[in-house]
């Protein structure tokens, strides 16, 4: 991320990623390097479609990891 001198971001950027497996993951080790850096300002969250199962045993998408955190996701998609 940019560093501005001038400039607090205030707000929450919350990436929802969408691969097949870890070894098709793009810039993760920058994404993972964001979240340590800017924890109030930045999720993270990657879903593996062949990696990991949904709750209902089925692949994990994005919108199953949407739905995980729906409580949290509900009022800024609205």
């Amino acid at each position: 991320m940019e560093n501005l001198p001038n400039y607090k971001f205030g707000g929450l950027a919350w990436l929802f990623l969408g691969v097949a497996n870890t070894d098709s993951l793009l810039y993760d080790d920058e994404f993972s390097k964001y979240l340590k850096d800017h924890p109030d300002n930045f999720k993270f969250d990657k879903a593996l479609s062949r990696e990991e199962k949904n709750k209902k045993g089925g692949k994990m998408y994005v919108q199953d990891k949407i739905e995980e955190y729906s409580q949290r996701t509900n009022h800024v998609m609205t």
